[in-house]
């Protein structure tokens, strides 16, 4: 824990300090400063967790399997493969974009509550 002082005395930087009791503008600032750090930690994970699916779901991986006959056509047995590896590649995709879509959410979000701060910290300069 940190320690501050105030009027010669030690207080330990806590969530529920009086001094955080008693002024509003600190409260407001530790659960801005709450809400940020959970968003990191949303975003640090939806990143981790993309990074670990796409590493064991790789697209180019998938398409080098994909069964090519130039000379004479598919049997239908090869056709099924490739119809099912088509399937599969798709689905990969379609996980990428959401996992994109959901980084894109958690970093709009973070980049709103940092100009929301910016808000905040100018007006209480001003008064």
């Amino acid at each position: 824990m940190e320690t501050r002082y105030k009027n010669s005395r030690a207080l330990e930087e806590d969530p529920a300090s009086p001094i955080d009791t008693i002024n509003p503008k600190r409260r407001k600032v530790r659960a801005h400063q709450d809400r940020v750090q959970l968003l990191q930690k949303e975003l640090k994970n939806v990143l981790k967790e993309s990074k670990d699916y796409l590493l064991q779901n790789n697209i180019k991986e998938e398409k080098k399997k994909w069964i090519h006959r130039r000379v004479e056509p598919l049997q239908q047995q090869e056709t099924e493969y490739n119809n099912h590896l088509y399937q599969r590649i798709e689905q990969i995709k379609t996980r990428k974009a959401e996992f994109n879509a959901r980084i894109r959410s958690v970093e709009e979000k973070l980049s709103v509550y940092s100009v929301n701060k910016t808000k905040v910290d100018v007006l209480d300069r001003k008064k």
